[in-house]
Order: C-alpha cells, then structure tokens, then sequence
C-alpha cells in the first residue's frame, strides 16, 4: 500500500528491449509503491513473456505491438496511443496518480518515497505534475549492450540541461 492516504500511483510504458528489466520493475514496485504497469512491449519478442513471469505480474497489464520500424514518429504515436488506453483503465483501477517513464529511466526521491507521496497528496487536483530530470552516467561497459545494469554501473549525473545528451524535458505525472 502507499505510505500516504489516497495516493495510488500506475506507470505507463512502451519498452523495447528494456536494459536492466528486474532492477526497473523492482524499483518502481517496492520503492516507489507503483501498483499498476501498463506495458507495451513494442517489437521485443519475450518480453510479454519475462513481465508474466516476473514477481510483480499480478501489478502488471502488458500487451504487444510488433512489426514497426524503427520511425520516430510512428514510434511517438504508438506510445501516445498507449498513454490514451491506459488513462481509463487506470482511472477504472482506482489509480490518483499515472506516471510516464522509459524503460532506461529511474525516479529517484532523494527526500524518499514518503516524502513524493506526501507531495502528490497534497496536489491531488493538479492534471499535470512535472518532474525535472538528471541524466545519469554509467560506464561505456553498461551502454554497450553487455550484461552489466546500467542503474546499478551509474556512476555520476549530468544536472544541467544543456550538457545532457538525451532527453531534457522532465517526467510527468497526471
């Protein structure tokens, strides 16, 4: 259960071939409380398969999509499309809280989890809440696609947007 009153907090993803699949999962289910995932799993054959077997199934809803090329934009549709269906079935769940993350990216709180639940209590009225985001540094071993994790490799974060070399524009909560 969540450590606030009131606060039920999903996730929403599209993962390809996700990096590090079981520190992802066991992040966001047993340290920031997610209670419902809707996955897609976009052209990764297995995956559907490994989140019905994982120990947090029971939170999961995963679905598959498959056969598309690797196109920015049909690629940004797909995911829009996803986040659209996942809305009502998280209202329908209960859920006060949906939160949009790629498969390589971690919400850290360093207040800890407490303390995010508190915040998002106490704005259960906003539509929108916005995340600023850091972008982390693992050794070239944890990007080259071996077996290291690259959330456990992490080293140091970039913290100012102008030197990060993805994505700047914060994570959201509605």
């Amino acid at each position: 259960g969540s450590s606030r009153p009131g606060v039920r907090i999903g996730l929403v993803c599209m993962m390809r071939d996700p990096p590090a699949l079981r520190t992802w999962l066991r992040h966001y289910a047993d340290t920031l409380r997610v209670e419902r995932f809707y996955i897609l799993a976009d052209d990764s054959p297995g995956l559907v398969d490994a989140l019905r077997r994982s120990p947090h199934a029971s939170r999961i809803e995963a679905s598959e999509s498959s056969g598309e090329k690797r196109h920015y934009h049909r690629l940004k549709d797909r995911q829009a499309a996803h986040i659209s269906e996942a809305i009502p079935r998280a209202r329908e769940a209960g859920l006060t809280h949906l939160l949009h993350v790629d498969d390589d990216e971690i919400v850290y709180c360093h207040e800890g989890t407490p303390s995010l639940h508190a915040f998002l209590a106490s704005h259960m009225a906003a539509e929108d809440l916005h995340m600023r985001n850091l972008e982390a540094l693992a050794p070239p071993s944890a990007a080259g696609g071996d077996d290291t994790d690259p959330f456990a490799s992490c080293y140091a974060f970039r913290h100012t947007p102008r030197d990060y070399c993805a994505y700047i524009n914060g994570k959201s909560f509605g």
